[in-house]
């Protein structure tokens, strides 16, 4: 279905926008292959454990999230950018082009996460477990990576600037 030889003519493309190798920015022309390709890929496999997570987290949003399309009319761009970004995120695999469109979207994620939490009325215990894991969910993905943040791994602005 996505074929990463098709983009190869157009890599020469942005090769050629590049004037000069010193420039601000021009690195991002420079080795274009690394936009349209898995050539940057560092083959790293996501944790099953993970991968639960955002499958589950990705069921309980789409499903008590179309209950709320026709109830709530402001929701409806959100939601439909946040099922978009699933979608693009799935079939973009390592290609970073694709791959940054797709977390762009993403961040529409937590829009429809605070839709669904705030609407949804816990009757049973079911709707409630569910409700429980996206806050369990959430909490440990903006928290884990504080915990596990090493020198090595992090880096400062002033990095950047040299």
């Amino acid at each position: 279905m996505w074929k990463i030889e098709y983009w190869s003519e157009y890599v020469i493309l942005f090769d050629a926008l590049s004037l000069d190798k010193d420039q601000k920015f021009s690195g991002y022309l420079n080795n274009a292959e690394f936009w349209f390709t898995d050539a940057g890929s560092d083959g790293n496999i996501a944790s099953i454990t993970l991968l639960f997570r955002r499958l589950l987290s990705n069921v309980i949003l789409i499903y008590f999230g179309v209950k709320y399309l026709n109830r709530i009319q402001n929701f409806r761009l959100p939601f439909f950018l946040f099922y978009l970004s699933i979608i693009i995120l799935k079939v973009s695999g390592d290609i970073e082009l694709p791959m940054r469109i797709g977390l762009g979207f993403n961040t529409f994620e937590m829009f429809v996460a605070g839709v669904v939490l705030s609407e949804t009325k816990k009757t049973d215990i079911y709707t409630f477990c569910a409700m429980f894991f996206l806050i369990i969910n959430y909490g440990y993905n903006w928290i884990a990576p504080l915990l596990s943040a090493t020198p090595e791994t992090s880096m400062f602005i002033w990095d950047i600037i040299h």
